[in-house]
């Protein structure tokens, strides 16, 4: 990781000698310089196990389909440039026109339902919107929520928004009444006290607002809070970087300036949202569907965590502790939460399971062979979570 040689951030011994036994500190630390030599396990080719993955293949076959041309929908990138999709960088999401062309596949018509269990930033419902459909989401973590939520608002009259944005920007600067979680290291390391202070004001002033007022100018708040501190999310973490951070109110200004043009261009285009999109916090391995939806819905359209990939709770660590988090422990209860894909995940009470194809033979279960093996134990975790919900998706439809 490089840190930048700026005297306003953080020394290098101080930035990363922080121990994740005491608090979170989101931070990429760099990987140890040996290298190991690993030799392939042998697999018996003629054990039940190999035998059960392989039955397991030939079935599912048809159900797979390799579409290399669409590997560019499969990223956020698409969507930088589209309005309401990019009130939020959620670099971790797929793009606007996946869902299109997925909804043209199956042959939805107007009206139908489409579920996202892992609802994101809200992009598949956004665009079933669009589209004319009703729409179902759920996501665990808080701030997906929030934020779809907000996207998906059907916003009053364009004027109300524009006087609530200009009395926010022109309330004067008075010192905030609340804190950032004090034991989160990374937002001291993120944010300057001025900066700090700032952030806090203005979402103490949203609060004054009603709702929808306030998610649309909290949801500006919180879009900002990459450009006004010294991190960048990139890959897993939030990198520590040398960049010119501008002033929090001028950042302000501009987003919510962008996002009320946003709408304006839209209502004058005639694409106001003319159907219904609910978002719930729940948990996909659970089945968290309302019942009067049971049995109506005529698409799935989603994307799970990826193995090894995403921790949520350190990429969005910021804007965490701004909406919901309250200390380091608040943050450790999300992150055990979320979809058991790395290492500081725990496997929920009573949700054990043993999977067939993954024996390894000889008398040696999967779970066994795990021991001491943090990577391959996260990769059992993730197909036990990924079983979970899979099964609940299956009643939905």
């Amino acid at each position: 990781m490089k840190l930048a040689s700026n005297s306003n951030l953080p020394e290098p011994d101080r930035a990363l000698v922080l121990k994740d036994a005491e608090q979170l500190t989101f931070l990429e630390v760099p990987a140890a310089g040996t290298k190991r030599n690993l030799s392939p396990l042998p697999i018996a080719t003629g054990s039940p196990s190999q035998r059960e993955r392989v039955r397991l293949e030939q079935k599912y076959r048809d159900a797979f389909e390799h579409r290399l041309d669409w590997r560019r929908l499969v990223t956020y990138v698409p969507n930088k440039g589209l309005p309401v999709y990019n009130w939020f960088k959620y670099k971790e999401g797929f793009s606007r026109e996946l869902v299109v062309r997925l909804v043209r596949q199956f042959g939805l018509q107007k009206g139908d339902i489409v579920f996202d269990p892992f609802v994101g930033c809200g992009t598949t419902l956004l665009a079933a919107q669009e589209l004319g459909l009703h729409g179902i989401g759920v996501d665990i973590l808080p701030t997906s929520v929030f934020v779809a939520r907000a996207k998906l608002t059907k916003w009053p009259d364009l004027d109300e928004i524009l006087s609530a944005s200009q009395k926010l920007l022109e309330a004067p600067f008075r010192e905030p009444k609340s804190t950032f979680p004090r034991d989160v290291r990374i937002i001291n390391l993120a944010f300057t006290k001025e900066t700090q202070a700032e952030l806090l004001f203005f979402k103490e002033e949203t609060e004054k607002f009603q709702p929808p007022f306030r998610h649309f100018l909290l949801l500006g708040l919180l879009s900002i809070l990459e450009s006004v501190s010294r991190t960048s999310k990139d890959g897993q973490f939030l990198r520590l970087v040398d960049k010119k951070i501008p002033p929090v109110r001028e950042a302000l200004r501009s987003i919510l300036g962008r996002m009320a043009a946003d709408l304006s261009e839209l209502r004058t285009f005639g694409q106001e949202p003319k159907t219904k999109a609910v978002v719930r916090q729940g948990d996909a391995r659970e089945m968290c569907l309302p019942v009067r939806y049971e049995g109506r819905v005529a698409a799935i359209i989603t994307s799970p965590p990826y193995l090894n990939r995403y921790d949520y709770s350190r990429t969005y660590a910021l804007e965490l502790c701004l909406l919901t988090a309250k200390s380091h422990r608040d943050m450790v209860n999300i992150r055990h939460s979320l979809l058991r894909s790395h290492v500081e995940s725990r496997e929920h009470a009573n949700k054990a399971i043993e999977l067939p194809a993954l024996d390894l033979g000889s008398g040696v279960s999967f779970r066994s062979f795990c021991e001491n093996r943090p990577k391959i134990e996260d990769g059992h975790r993730c197909f036990c979570s990924s079983r979970c919900f899979f099964s609940s998706l299956a009643s939905v439809l």
